[in-house]
């Protein structure tokens, strides 16, 4: 049975407008084409997990979609030559890049980014703001990569090292220009955090605590606590949505531990067995980002969601 794998989606609290990037960016949500889901709500009265987790979507199949902003400022004062000549050419990468993950080319996308990363370094150099926009692009390219690897369950492996030192060199050099806004600091190291629970990096816990800590230095501890008041989705793969059948409700009621980790309670629904017992083996190999209070990650418990198979009579979609 082929999965379809959720990517996580800022949610709307973060600081900095973290859902950004013109280079393509990490926070987008993939879901099934023909899954819904409805609201769901933990019994703490802990919000819905994540805007995302409430969308309705159509069975209309969802390409890729980049979420826009701003790039990376280049440096104050006027560009020379050879970095107006960067700019051109870094142009024509990302427009190569994007429209190459339009078409789940991943291995075209990341070639393009490296591009891009190469030419603001040599006309910015390697420390410079201004490379973080390739660098979120190569975040995303090997993150998306390996969910449509795991979509489909073929393909190269994606290089999920390559995301990660690439966030890493972002928290870097963040750390090291007194120019960035020190609330970017904040949501670089909240990435940071969620690649490495993505790829089962112990580091993950420690460094979202980091970014408390930053973020009630800079605000409060209410602030801070404001900004992982909701566990946050990192990792999910779903069942595919078979065709020809009525529609399908699938309750899961589950736990997030305080290192992002699932134990799941219960999985009803209409759906057939088999879908049920992946649905529960999917949640457990699930990872949230967990809430935090006080500093220190904490369990949350009685989190509900329906996911909505979308009956069809037609043939089966392949999804996104």
């Amino acid at each position: 049975m082929r999965r379809h794998k959720h990517l996580r989606e800022r949610p709307s609290g973060v600081p900095g407008g973290l859902i950004r990037c013109d280079a393509g960016a990490l926070y987008w949500l993939r879901i099934p084409a023909t899954t819904e889901g409805t609201a769901m709500r933990a019994r703490s009265l802990v919000p819905v997990l994540i805007a995302a987790l409430c969308w309705s979507v159509s069975s209309t199949a969802l390409a890729l979609q980049e979420q826009p902003t701003k790039p990376a400022p280049a440096p104050d004062g006027n560009l020379t030559d050879e970095q107006k000549l960067a700019e051109s050419q870094v142009a024509v990468f990302f427009d190569h890049a994007r429209t190459a993950l339009a078409a789940n080319d991943y291995a075209t996308a990341a070639t393009a980014y490296d591009d891009a990363l190469r030419a603001l370094e040599t006309a910015y150099g390697a420390d410079n703001e201004r490379v973080t926009e390739a660098l979120r692009g190569i975040v995303n390219t090997r993150i998306s990569w390996d969910n449509y690897a795991a979509q489909y369950g073929f393909g190269m492996k994606a290089g999920l090292s390559i995301a990660v030192k690439a966030q890493e060199r972002i928290v870097e050099i963040y750390e090291g220009n007194e120019n960035v806004d020190p609330y970017e600091r904040v949501a670089a190291l909240v990435d940071l955090g969620d690649c490495y629970l993505y790829t089962n990096d112990p580091r993950a816990i420690d460094t979202y605590r980091q970014a408390w800590q930053l973020k009630a230095k800079l605000a409060s501890t209410e602030a801070a606590d404001d900004l992982f008041k909701a566990v946050g989705l990192v990792r999910l793969v779903l069942p595919e949505n078979p065709a020809k059948h009525k529609d399908w409700l699938v309750t899961v009621t589950y736990d997030v531990a305080r290192d992002g980790s699932v134990v799941v309670s219960n999985v009803a629904g209409n759906a057939p067995d088999e879908i049920i017992s992946d649905m529960r083996s999917n949640y457990a190999h699930a990872r949230f980002r967990p809430r935090f209070v006080g500093g220190e990650p904490v369990d949350t418990h009685g989190i509900t969601y329906t996911h909505k198979y979308a009956g069809s009579a037609g043939k089966q979609r392949l999804g996104a």
